[in-house]
């Protein structure tokens, strides 16, 4: 009788690529959604006040698109955390309505800035992480008009600028520069020590589309924030903390539903690929292995990997099995039932206890010693 044959057949290139056409669709398609969203332009405009989004008379768009007309970037963040993790030497900080924060918070956040330009509402009390006191005198309603009279170049340069409630600022500190003054306070302060810098307007409506074009604002704002190439605008909110760490804001808008059009890409296949059409049924294998070839498969793999111990627990368990069931024992009791049932009858020595419970083998020669023990004692015990 011919053997049968069996042939292991490799998978060709078609065959695996339509095994992973799926997942590289997904991943194509996953990769195009990312670039555009990261390249279509998106309408960001928040009509928040003071916001650099805020095309309306409240908001600071004309401002801040002033700036990047002249090479500056502006950057609109949205938290306190992201506006310490963003700040270099290089970035200048604009924190609008800074009185939204508690005075700590206002005070770490001012700790943690190299150069900074605040913008204080109205009516506002005094600021005191910088130890600056506001008063509000307005006695119309027109907007004043003040002049510089102070060595600042970016004063002079404004000569003039409008203050559009009347709220002014002034303190005690040395060092500072006080500029456009009106009944003994001031609509600016400035302050410069080497890498520090600290500027402070007096009211923040001075920012906005409505007032910008008003005599020297934009010349002055322009002047005070832009001296450095970036720009970290912070509209300042009360819920703000620099507590907790806040990384939402860090994370790129396309993040999250690049994950979510993932992770569903990949469920939809798992579903379709591991779907059953019916019922289980058993399936004949495709060729006929006899299980001697098995065996001599097992025992190959099992000599080129030297797994002489595992091989010789197989062996002992097929020796207590066929001794169990010749004393009467159920094949699958424990060690202690068959301990006692060899003693019983007087078969229990230590020759048996290390051939049946012994140190595993570490050779092919004790291996197959172990072997030939193990079968001698099987058939002694069936003599008898």
């Amino acid at each position: 009788m011919k053997s049968a044959q069996t042939a292991v057949v490799t998978p060709t290139l078609t065959q695996r690529w339509k095994a992973i056409r799926p997942l590289v669709m997904v991943f194509f398609f996953s990769l195009s959604v990312m670039i555009a969203t990261a390249l279509i332009p998106r309408n960001e405009a928040d009509y928040s006040s003071l916001s650099p989004s805020n095309p309306g008379n409240s908001g600071s768009q004309a401002l801040a698109d002033a700036m990047r007309h002249h090479g500056v970037k502006v950057i609109h963040v949205h938290s306190i955390q992201e506006l310490v993790a963003r700040s270099t030497p290089e970035t200048t900080a604009v924190i609008t309505d800074p009185e939204d924060l508690t005075t700590t918070t206002a005070q770490k956040l001012d700790d943690q800035l190299q150069r900074a330009v605040y913008l204080l509402q109205r009516p506002s009390t005094d600021f005191e992480p910088l130890h600056i006191t506001t008063n509000y005198e307005k006695k119309s309603y027109n907007p004043d008009t003040l002049t510089a009279q102070c060595e600042l170049k970016s004063a002079r340069a404004a000569k003039q600028i409008e203050n559009p409630n009347g709220q002014l600022i002034d303190t005690t500190e040395s060092g500072w520069t006080k500029c456009f003054p009106s009944n003994g306070a001031y609509a600016y302060l400035e302050k410069s020590e080497g890498t520090y810098f600290r500027a402070v307007f007096a009211d923040s409506e001075i920012a906005t589309n409505g007032n910008i074009d008003q005599e020297g604002n934009a010349s002055m704002l322009i002047n005070a924030m832009a001296q450095k190439p970036v720009i970290l605008w912070y509209n300042a909110n009360y819920s703000d903390s620099l507590d907790e760490p806040d990384t939402a804001s860090l994370t790129p808008s396309w993040f999250l539903p690049m994950v979510m059009m993932l992770g569903a890409g990949i469920t939809v296949i798992g579903i379709s690929r591991g779907q059953r059409m019916g019922r289980l049924v058993p399936e004949d294998l495709p060729s006929y292995v006899p299980s001697s070839e098995t065996t001599r498969g097992r025992g190959r793999l099992m000599a080129t990997q030297n797994e002489h111990g595992h091989a010789a627990r197989l062996l002992r368990i097929e020796a207590a099995t066929n001794i169990a069931r010749h004393l009467g024992l159920d094949p699958q009791a424990p060690r202690e039932t068959l301990e006692r049932a060899l003693e019983a009858r007087g078969l229990l020595n230590s020759r048996v206890t290390a051939l049946l419970w012994g140190p595993p083998p570490t050779s092919n020669a004790e291996l197959v010693t172990l072997a030939e023990q193990l079968t001698a004692l099987t058939q002694e015990i069936d003599y008898r």
